[in-house]
């Protein structure tokens, strides 16, 4: 047999084996039964597309709005939009455990250790927890606020600044800018001891463009492993600069941490917490404290950067919402050094307002993958097949108009405890248990206390201090829905216009 004839033999049985599979995924898959998309259903091409150019969440969404609560977006993968999801996948439940992570999404980088995120032992993950939650805890956020303090105070100060230099007494500001600046300051001095200087310099650096990239490239990689020779493959294409610039993200976290962990000092940060027990067996060890640091540093600035500005886009947008929130703190507090955690944390119109900004503007859009068990299980009544990957898509049922009145439009009304009592309210029958921005179960957010008092605190001190309205300026016309997401938001420039509040 000539060689040219072995290859027409050898791509003839490949295009039958493509064709039986494809057939086989549409038709005999154990998944065949829901509905979804033809070229979805039968290859997850399209799925790592989507993926690739940033828009899974809003590609999925829309097959929500046209397939309904259950659709396959995989051959073997499910998404839900249903809040009994949220059980069914992320809680233990009895005897039943919650459905754990796959290392095909969920896996640390080569040569690091595992973090809080990535490991999918439960009961490693179990230990870490237990080990972090003391930073987390209420009086830990409690001994926090001081250093939270500072840095809100100083990220008015700066901004104050902008609109007194100006020569009418306004600023346009990016604000997106600003919000990473304060929440990494706020982080890094949490995770290291000391930030990293964002709001003196109004610049975060290399890091953040790094960050940032490096977070879009673990994404698309987690795609890949789907299919494991293109990973195998993919591994050994990547440019020695990407590598270089990931290694340079661990040499500034190692280095810090080090310098942190040698400091003899009693300051509240996460370190000191995650230590103060000892090192001993049921401690972190160093490669974990680094792996996990990182973790709090991207988490913590990506995601409260995203819930603040995108209240400040729906604000501006809803001069109505935004007189109502600035009644509020004016009228509840004289001075500003007033607002506590505590105090701002009764303020019934503004927590209202970040709980719907938390419904509308979720910083990781998609859903959070699980694998079913090999034994299977059962999500929202559907018995599962064992590893098939579930998810409950966020975007999806936050937007569902049958589960929210005017689910596409910013209303913090519907969050108020006499709205949600009124029977009479249009928003009475909204489902609010379907918004778990934090997730639910064994691996929900352990940072959501500390989350929730920083983007409360901070709304609350910017909109007491400025008089806010939209720029007109292209990066003023920001419609927060259009963002691509690599899983978190990729957060466009968003200009606003701000003055000093008048007396």
């Amino acid at each position: 047999m000539s060689t040219l004839h072995l290859s027409h033999v050898l791509h003839a049985h490949l295009i039958q084996y493509i064709l039986l599979l494809l057939v086989y995924n549409l038709t005999f898959h154990p998944l065949a039964k829901y509905p979804g998309p033809i070229l979805w259903r039968c290859t997850r091409l399209k799925y790592l597309i989507s993926g690739w150019k940033g828009y899974l969440h809003t590609d999925v969404m829309a097959m929500h709005k046209r397939y309904g609560s259950v659709v396959r977006i995989a051959p073997n993968e499910l998404s839900f939009c249903d809040p009994a999801a949220w059980e069914d996948i992320y809680s233990n439940r009895g005897g039943a455990l919650a459905f754990p992570k796959s290392r095909v999404i969920f896996s640390s980088l080569p040569g690091r250790a595992d973090s809080i995120v990535t490991t999918i032992d439960d009961k490693l993950h179990a230990r870490m927890k237990k080990k972090m939650d003391m930073g987390f805890t209420d009086s830990a956020v409690a001994r926090q606020e001081d250093l939270v303090q500072k840095h809100v105070s100083k990220l008015v100060s700066k901004l104050r600044d902008k609109v007194q230099y100006s020569l009418d007494g306004e600023a346009i500001v990016n604000v997106v800018k600003w919000m990473v600046f304060v929440t990494l300051d706020i982080v890094t001095d949490l995770s290291f001891g000391e930030s990293f200087h964002s709001l003196d310099n109004a610049d975060v650096g290399e890091w953040g463009g790094v960050v940032f990239n490096s977070i879009r490239a673990q994404w698309c990689v987690a795609l890949l492993r789907h299919y494991t020779w293109i990973t195998w493959a993919l591994n050994r294409l990547i440019p020695r600069s990407a590598k270089e610039k990931a290694e340079w993200i661990w040499s500034v976290v190692e280095e810090k941490v080090d310098r942190r962990l040698a400091r003899m000092t009693d300051r509240p940060d996460f370190l000191d917490l995650w230590q103060r027990q000892g090192k001993g067996k049921e401690g972190l060890g160093d490669g974990q404290i680094y792996s996990n640091a990182v973790v709090m540093v991207v988490a913590g600035t990506e995601t409260s950067s995203a819930i603040l500005t995108g209240a400040l886009c729906h604000l501006v947008n809803s001069p109505e919402t935004l007189n109502m929130l600035t009644r509020e703190l004016r009228t509840q507090f004289a001075q500003e050094d007033q607002m506590t955690f505590a105090a701002v944390k009764r303020l019934p119109y503004l927590n209202a307002v970040v709980k719907e900004v938390f419904r509308m503007c979720n910083p990781n859009p998609f859903g959070l993958p699980r694998i079913t068990p090999p034994q299977g299980g059962t999500v929202c009544g559907n018995v599962l097949p064992g590893n098939v990957f579930v998810s409950i898509h966020a975007q999806a049922l936050s937007m569902d108009d049958t589960r929210f009145h005017k689910a596409t439009a910013f209303y913090p009304e519907r969050w108020l405890p006499e709205v949600v009592a009124d029977p009479s309210s249009p928003f009475r029958s909204d489902d609010r248990s379907s918004v778990q921005v934090f997730s639910i179960g064994p691996r929900s957010c352990i940072g959501q206390r500390l989350a929730m008092a920083e983007v409360t605190l901070t709304l609350a001190k910017l909109v007491w201090n400025f008089d806010f309205c939209r720029a007109n300026t292209e990066a003023g016309e920001l419609v927060w829905e259009e963002q691509r997401a690599f899983p978190v938001i990729e957060k466009k420039p968003f200009e606003v216009k701000i003055s000093l509040k008048k007396s």
